[in-house]
């Protein structure tokens, strides 16, 4: 019972954080420390945590997802037919999808390639208290620079270049106590895109990420010696990861429309400080 009760206290807080510009990971090493709580083997109860988030933020951009690989992959595939002579030319409504794809695979590249390359020394240098409030400072200020910065720009507007600037931001995220959410959300602000297109393609691109991620981690967490007395935890876990995320995902799309960045600007640099000075 009690570890149950370890896990969905941990799923809550990465059901809160993983939306709101607080940095998840961060928050886990955290909540582990203060209240010594082993979490698992690190990083593999934190990939499952998020397999949770994955599915609210999948239900909660379903009719996006569904555009993207229905009618992104399909246009894709008409093209290939058409400049194959064995098909019709493609629809043009549906190009804006495919495009929209592609600007969140150039925004993924970067941090899937920095992630398989370093996700060992991640793990093992980063997964610590001090080291999370270095870097919940650096996600204050980063929310600070784009709180009061208010765009006009839409999905249509993405260009490769801004896809691949946000891919840059997301690289940074992969540090725990750097929020993925805050850093990405941030970035499209600072390009001038409006809320509304900032936020879901921040979210959008957490879906290859967290897929990659997952498949990285799948052999460790298959490996784990109390897996199968693990199992009913972790399933719970993941359920109530699941529900908070998406209830949080609403909470900061409204927050983001009345442009409170410095709200979490705050915080985050309030806890990093706490966590600089007093835990080890």
């Amino acid at each position: 019972m009690e570890r149950i009760l370890e896990i969905i206290l941990l799923a809550i807080v990465q059901g809160i954080t993983e939306p709101l510009p607080i940095s998840s990971s961060g928050h886990l090493v955290i909540f582990q420390s203060v209240f010594n709580i082993e979490g698992g083997s690190g990083l593999e109860l934190e990939i499952l945590l998020h397999l949770g988030s994955l599915i609210a933020i999948l239900v909660f951009y379903w009719e996006d997802v569904k555009n993207l690989f229905g009618k992104g992959l399909g246009y894709l595939w008409h093209s290939i037919l058409y400049v194959l002579n064995k098909g019709d030319a493609p629809k043009k409504e549906n190009q804006k999808h495919f495009l929209y794809g592609v600007n969140v695979l150039i925004a993924t590249i970067p941090a899937a390639i920095f992630g398989i390359l370093f996700k060992d020394w991640i793990e093992e240098t980063l997964m610590n208290p001090k080291a999370v409030g270095i870097a919940l400072i650096f996600t204050a200020g980063v929310l600070f620079a784009a709180f009061k910065i208010s765009g006009n720009k839409t999905d249509k507007d993405f260009k490769p270049k801004n896809a691949l600037y946000t891919g840059l931001m997301q690289i940074i995220a992969l540090f725990p106590g750097v929020s993925r959410s805050g850093s990405t959300t941030c970035a499209s602000l600072i390009q001038g895109f409006n809320v509304e297109s900032s936020m879901k393609f921040s979210f959008i691109m957490f879906i290859p990420v967290a897929l990659g991620a997952m498949v990285l981690g799948l052999n460790d967490f298959l490996s784990q010696p109390d897996l199968t007395s693990l199992l009913i935890p972790y399933t719970i876990g993941v359920i109530v990861s699941g529900v908070v995320t998406y209830y949080c995902l609403k909470l900061f799309q409204n927050i983001l429309k009345k442009r409170r960045l410095d709200v979490f600007a705050l915080y985050c640099v309030s806890v990093g400080i706490l966590s600089v000075l007093f835990l080890k």
